[in-house]
């Protein structure tokens, strides 16, 4: 149908009203969140010492009641404070807490990580312990020590 005197046709009005069709059966992101620039966000979930820990290391709540979490047809009111939170065991009623960093403090987190794991890795290598002594555990370490190697498959 051609529109008229500038006019969306009727098909057209009905289109945009009509939510976007979902599939029952595919993925949906219930814990999506839209990234604030310079900041990265995360979901504790309250444990005990979980959410203070996550406070000690510099995250803060996020309490934007603004921020699209999950799918859009999904319900996000379910916060019971200004915080920003959803129930992810319906079993035990737990929450998890949307919580956000300065994007460079979760890059230090990062870097610091990397060389304790490249450390570890080394360590793994020579055969050390976590003193970094090779082999007085009673186990076999090969002349060069051992190799780890990646292969893709």
């Amino acid at each position: 149908m051609a529109q008229l005197r500038g006019r969306p046709t009727r098909e057209e009005i009905i289109a945009k009203k009509r939510k976007q069709r979902i599939s029952l059966g595919g993925m949906r992101q219930k814990l999506s969140a839209k990234e604030r620039k310079g900041f990265k966000r995360y979901w504790f979930n309250d444990t005990p010492g979980r959410l203070q820990e996550a406070i000690d290391a510099a995250y803060e709540f996020v309490t934007d009641q603004k921020v699209a979490i999950g799918d859009p047809d999904l319900d996000v009111g379910d916060s019971v404070d200004s915080r920003i939170s959803k129930v992810v065991d319906r079993e035990t009623g737990m929450r998890a807490y949307l919580m956000e960093i300065e994007e460079e403090l979760w890059q230090d987190d990062r870097d610091k990580a990397a060389k304790e794991f490249e450390k570890t890795e080394k360590a793994l290598q020579l055969g050390a312990d976590h003193y970094g002594q090779p082999g007085l555990d009673g186990r076999y370490i090969p002349g060069g020590g051992t190799k780890i190697s990646q292969e893709l498959r």
